[in-house]
């Protein structure tokens, strides 16, 4: 598989408060790079005063269980400068098992912008279908990275992708993960529509993670925090409106793929 190269800001370029307020409003990178830009932070900051930064932060993005992760590890007075190295050899590994089990299907479906999803497709030579994933169309611009590399990528409307698993259009569905909670996969919003599809339609349904991602026992999370609504002006300005970001699928018929 191709290395995967994450688009790191140049951090002396910016204030800290702008680089906390990239972190606290970022809707459309996935968990692992908004956990990479914290670790940075984090790492340069010492506990009294990245304390309050650090809980701000995972405030801001509750469901990302590798978030959690990395801030606990901070808050405990741990040396976290090489928390995402560690981490990427772990998805590495998760992203070539689960490779081994697409490289021969002909057509692969995908939502959002997963990390791991984006390495793996990087070098996947079948069809891909990436839904746009509103509000903020991540999904589009993990599709646009993937066309630059030559991959065989189409966009398709988030609507549209649930119709094509459901009539069977497609070998298998393959998806990131911000977190598993309580035998659910957390997610962005569409991802429990799909794995119904899939599941009509006898798809492959594959999430593929790291052990990083399962949520501690001692964890709890509302389901207002777990789907994480946003401002509904990002969908419309003249009717009511929810944004949910993130919703919970239960595991049922989900395959998943560690880095073991």
């Amino acid at each position: 598989m191709r290395r995967h190269n994450s688009l790191i800001p140049l951090y002396f370029t910016y204030s800290m408060d702008e680089l906390i307020s990239g972190i606290l409003n970022d809707r459309v990178s996935g968990s692992s790079v908004i956990c990479e830009r914290t670790c940075a932070l984090l790492s340069s900051l010492p506990i009294d005063e990245g304390r309050p930064i650090a809980m701000k932060i995972l405030d801001a993005h509750r469901p990302m269980a590798l978030l959690h992760s990395c801030v606990r590890r901070y808050l405990e007075g741990e040396d976290i400068s090489s928390f995402m190295e560690e981490y990427r050899e772990r998805m590495k590994r998760a992203a070539e098992n689960a490779y081994r089990l697409i490289e021969k299907k002909e057509s692969v479906l995908t939502i959002s912008s997963s990390s791991a999803v984006e390495m793996m497709l990087s070098s996947y030579e079948g069809s891909i279908f990436v839904m746009e994933s509103r509000p903020m169309m991540e999904g589009t611009m993990m599709a646009e990275r993937l066309a630059n590399v030559g991959r065989d990528v189409t966009v398709i409307s988030d609507a549209y992708g649930i119709s094509m698993v459901a009539k069977g259009e497609v070998d298998a569905v393959l998806v990131g993960a911000d977190a598993v909670y309580r035998n659910m996969l957390i997610n962005k919003v569409g991802t429990y529509a799909l794995s119904t599809a899939a599941e009509h339609s006898g798809t492959e349904f594959i999430a593929v993670l790291t052990t990083d991602k399962i949520f501690p026992d001692d964890i709890a999370l509302s389901e207002d925090e777990i789907m994480q609504f946003h401002d509904p002006k990002e969908i419309t300005e003249r009717a009511k409106a929810k944004n949910p970001y993130f919703e919970a699928t239960p595991l049922k018929n989900i395959l998943i793929i560690i880095e073991k």
